[in-house]
């Protein structure tokens, strides 16, 4: 119970900080100056001055998924380094998804932040090391490549990153589980998002990412073992 209540408390205190942060940086817009085509300035400052007025709920809201959150972590994987690193990095997803979805640009200090957890879950788990690094390379790599042929246009610097640093967390299994869900709720999501507002919408790739990170280190594994039993015969697999 002990442990629960600690988790508990760390999570709000990481939640506030991580509302708090994500406010900051769509306050002060994106680094580089420039909005994306159809959208502006003044849509950007709109969003986070509504981000301020609706600050109490909002708030709240936050927190208590982060508290949820890290008690699901403390659940599964016990009063571990892989429980806290897990918590934070679902904090940093959800603050970063604020972030993106305002200014369409994931700062860099989230990916960062992401890394440093990856390297310490490492040192921590040293018997997967390999399972981590090449989490950090597969999807990444692909992104990159993406980024390059289209300019930028089709996958941003910052989605690139974000899978770098969060493969390098949760190894290569759960980030292809990440690419795979995160596609789907992008297209799926943003597709509605286009029909009900009636216009053409910029897609911010990022929230959906980290969606798809958070699903996958609170049930990758049990998302993973049921594909495996669905597209794998059982008898090929009693023989494994």
């Amino acid at each position: 119970m002990v442990q629960y209540i600690i988790m508990g408390v760390v999570c709000i205190a990481l939640g506030i900080a991580g509302f708090l942060y994500a406010q900051y940086k769509i306050s002060k817009g994106p680094e580089d100056g420039e909005m994306p085509e159809g959208e502006s300035a003044e849509a950007v400052m709109k969003k986070a001055e509504s981000l301020r007025r609706s600050f109490s709920w909002q708030e709240a809201v936050f927190a208590a998924v982060c508290v949820a959150a890290g008690e699901v972590m403390l659940y599964e994987y016990g009063l571990s380094v892989k429980a806290f690193t897990f918590a934070i990095a679902i904090v940093l997803l959800l603050s970063l998804s604020l972030v993106d979805l305002a200014i369409f640009e994931i700062p860099p200090e989230y990916n960062i932040v992401l890394a440093v957890l990856g390297v310490v879950l490492v040192i921590a788990e040293p018997g997967k090391w390999l399972e981590h690094l090449i989490g950090a390379v597969c999807i990444s790599g692909l992104f990159l490549l993406i980024n390059l042929a289209s300019g930028g246009r089709a996958m941003g610097g910052g989605d690139v990153k974000l899978m770098a640093a969060l493969g390098l967390l949760i190894g290569w299994k759960h980030i292809i589980l990440v690419m795979m869900i995160g596609s789907i709720l992008g297209s799926v999501i943003h597709s509605i998002r286009m029909k009900v507002s009636g216009k053409k919408k910029v897609l911010a790739f990022g929230p959906y990412l980290a969606m798809a990170g958070v699903i996958a280190m609170i049930c990758g594994d049990a998302i993973i073992a049921w594909y495996i039993s669905a597209m794998i015969p059982e008898e090929l697999l009693n023989r494994v």
